[in-house]
């Protein structure tokens, strides 16, 4: 049972459309924004990716980072990801220097490490999902690190310094048993990776 009569098919040319009817019972005096698809891709839904070159040659940039040895191998700094991130981070939001951006890390995960040499040159892709700072590093296709980003102006360095207790002191160690201790354990740092000069235990 049906309020209309069967349809009969084809429909004859001559039928009138319907939409007059239901458009003359619109209020059209009001205008209302539709969002489209490339207005989403075009905003914070959209990934920024930065590529990042990475030669150890003497000279380079990054060329210190041989002296980041574990177990007899060079490999890439754990913060050295971050400081990738970092960078790429600071681009969102125009600062020429990320130093100067304050930012807080979280659910940090490396997947795998990256070993480096001097004859290879390293390219890692950084993107990161502006809309909640979710961000991936990749390398040869693979996921090395994922994470999170975002702005931290609540902290500064200042107040971190504050939140550091001094407790009473007990022993000192100095840079030659720092890193003989780091050596006992395979890390084999050098140049820069030995900036310690002395550490305070209680």
């Amino acid at each position: 049972m049906s309020n209309y009569s069967p349809v009969q098919y084809p429909v004859p040319v001559n039928v009138p459309f319907i939409s007059p009817l239901i458009a003359a019972q619109w209020d059209h005096s009001q205008q209302w924004k539709i969002p489209t698809f490339e207005m989403f891709t075009q905003s914070l839904g959209s990934t920024q990716q930065t590529k990042h070159e990475i030669d150890l040659n003497d000279g380079s940039e990054y060329s210190f980072i041989i002296g980041h040895q574990i177990d007899g191998r060079c490999l890439f700094p754990a913060t050295g990801y971050l400081i990738l991130v970092w960078k790429t981070f600071a681009k969102l939001y125009n600062y020429e220097d990320y130093h100067q951006m304050s930012v807080l890390f979280e659910q940090i995960r490396i997947h795998r490490a990256t070993i480096c040499s001097l004859t290879n040159q390293i390219i890692f892709y950084v993107n990161i999902l502006p809309i909640n700072g979710t961000f991936e590093i990749i390398k040869n296709n693979t996921i090395i690190v994922t994470g999170r980003i975002s702005l931290n102006e609540q902290l500064t360095m200042q107040k971190f310094h504050k939140q550091i207790k001094l407790n009473n002191i007990e022993k000192n160690l100095q840079t030659n048993e720092i890193y003989r201790d780091f050596n006992l354990r395979g890390y084999e740092y050098s140049g820069l990776f030995r900036g310690i000069n002395q550490i305070d235990i209680n």
